[in-house]
């Protein structure tokens, strides 16, 4: 066998950066660039920054979608919830997650019957002996409408062993759970090998009795399902009856098709020269390691992969061989052609499988249009659309993107009133893509009060508003260097004499950019005048003349405003 160890550029990788202990800082500091006439709407789910994963729009009583969302956060093992008034609350800290390189909590999908059992799916990797293990659970809340507890029910399927490449730094674990309407649930895996060499453990991807490199299909009880390719030519419970579709790197990302049962819109994470998006069938190949993309003329062959003897024979005649051997197994089907493809945007860049935008808000170009994005991390992120029949493109994404430089998307749902959100990883918000067109300015309304004693002033800028119904940031700057983001802050100025003001400027700005500012003048030492009576003088009126005046027959009292 061919051993082909070739160093490679850390790409394709979805947390590459946070692997090493970098957190990417450019794309998120970058200004966002959104296509005329829609903006973006932040929500925050709590989560801490850097650590947002997966969201979950809660339905209300009817089944129709809120605002109110679910969330997990991977490293720090928390599951949220965001009321629609934007109130959060923690659910639940998850023991035992195994939060290094790529994993932690990663994915959720509410049942199909949610709003009946409160069940909800959770994709996610756990510590092992000696390797940590990805598994799906059924959890459950107490509440479906407002919910307050997040707990264990069952676990459908475990095992699942991350972190047993070469060398043993690896990623691409588990990815996305789906509960479909039916009640059968997807779940997708990466092959579990390293991200920044040849490993001929990404060989598994291919073998339909290995888990890793996947997307498996399972009814609630974790059996694979009559319409998998392997069911009933395999050992029931076996990896193979579950298997869907195979020969994935990372498909970290997938939605399902909203017209059609069993297809998904996949996005599967490159290696050293492209990302893909695939649409996916029962029985799909992708032909990872071997091929990287593949086109309606053939495969993209893997530069270091294309060494190794068992690609050789796969390139020959869709042979596959037993795992670290040469030894024949079985012919598998050739690769399936991409629906897209495209060059990294950069060298850790990682595609991000979106959703079919099936609303009615946006303009006609869009409507069943494919949304999907790149997670930066060292070039600007971006969210593309394309358009499909279904089999093939009708409209190529846009050259530059539909948006750009909008944090670190790395979930993609359809939400309220159809429109897309992604989830920001930066940031831990939940951004809605909402089309606003003619969007006008908010308007900064802001009060002070002050506290000469300890020189504080507050800031209550929360009345200011938009006009539109758009969510507000906000900043106060205190006029001495100290900016504060937040509606309602409180500053301490440094000793001064009384007579010093400042002017303190509150800025709110909408999601497109548009601000407004109102500005106060403060004097943080300086007391408010009081008033201080004096005391009355009675005046005698003895002697007067026969013309008296008014205004010598009358007592006076007067007020003099001191200022300590």
């Amino acid at each position: 066998m061919t051993h082909a160890w070739v160093r490679r550029v850390v790409v394709g990788s979805f947390f590459c950066l946070l692997i090493s202990g970098a957190m990417p800082t450019l794309t998120h500091a970058a200004t966002p660039v959104v296509t005329d006439g829609f903006v973006r709407v932040p929500t925050s789910s709590g989560q801490p920054l850097g650590d947002l994963t997966d969201f979950a729009f809660v339905p209300d009583s009817t089944g129709k979608l809120t605002r109110g969302f679910i969330s997990l956060g991977r490293a720090a093992a928390t599951v949220k919830y965001t009321d629609p008034s934007g109130g959060i609350r923690t659910l639940a800290v998850i023991p035992n997650v195994w939060t290094n390189g790529d994993y932690g909590l990663i994915s959720l999908s509410l049942s199909p019957d949610y709003l009946n059992t409160g069940e909800v799916a959770m994709l996610a990797t756990y510590a092992g002996t000696p390797y940590a293990v990805s598994r799906l659970d059924v959890m459950k809340v107490d509440n479906p409408l407002s919910p307050t507890r997040f707990t264990f029910v069952r676990t459908v399927f475990g095992g699942i062993v991350q972190g047993d490449g070469q060398p043993t730094a690896n990623s691409h674990a588990a990815g996305t759970v789906l509960w479909a309407s039916d009640g059968t649930m997807y779940a997708g895996f990466g092959d579990a090998s390293s991200w920044s060499v040849v490993d001929p453990t990404a060989l598994r991807a291919l073998d339909p009795d290995d888990p890793h490199g996947k997307i498996l299909h399972v009814d609630p009880g974790g059996r694979g399902v009559p319409t998998n390719p392997y069911y009933g030519k395999a050992f029931p419970g076996s990896w193979r009856e579950r298997v869907f579709a195979s020969g994935f790197r990372n498909p970290y990302r997938f939605s399902m098709d909203p017209t059609r049962s069993n297809v998904l819109y996949v996005g599967d994470v490159g290696w050293s020269t492209n990302e893909k998006v695939a649409i996916v069938s029962a029985g799909y190949v992708g032909g990872w390691p071997c091929y990287e993309g593949v086109d309606g003329r053939g495969g993209l062959r893997t530069s270091g992969y294309q060494d190794l003897d068992q690609c050789q024979d796969y390139y020959r005649t869709n042979q596959i061989d037993v795992p670290s051997t040469t030894e024949f197994k079985e012919i598998i089907p050739a690769p399936t052609a991409d629906l897209w493809s495209f060059a990294h945007p950069g060298k850790g860049a990682a595609i991000v499988g979106g959703v079919v935008y099936q609303g009615e808000s946006y303009p006609l170009q869009y409507r069943g249009s494919y949304f999907f994005a790149n997670f930066p991390p060292d070039s600007p992120s971006k969210i593309w659309t394309l358009g499909t029949d279904g089999t093939s493109v009708t409209r190529a994404p846009e050259p530059d993107g539909f948006a750009s430089s909008i944090g670190g998307p790395v979930s993609m749902h359809v939400g309220p009133g159809g429109d897309i959100y992604y989830g920001d990883y930066f940031t831990g918000d939940v951004v809605q893509i909402k089309y606003a067109p003619g969007n006008r300015p908010p308007l900064a309304l802001a009060t002070t009060t002050t506290t000469p004693e300890t020189r504080t002033v507050c800031v209550d800028a929360s009345a200011s508003f938009d006009p539109d119904g758009d969510a507000l940031t906000m900043s106060i700057d205190f006029g001495d260097g100290a900016v504060i983001a937040d509606p309602k802050p409180c500053h301490t100025y440094a000793a001064a004499p009384s007579t010093t003001t400042f002017a303190v400027i509150a800025t709110v700005k909408d999601p497109s950019g548009l601000s407004n500012s109102k500005s106060l003048q403060v004097a943080p030492a300086d007391h408010a005048p009081t008033l201080t009576p004096v005391a009355c003088r009675r005046v005698r009126l003895a002697s007067l003349s026969a013309s008296r005046s008014p205004s010598r027959s009358r007592s006076t009292t007067s007020r003099t405003a001191r200022d300590p």
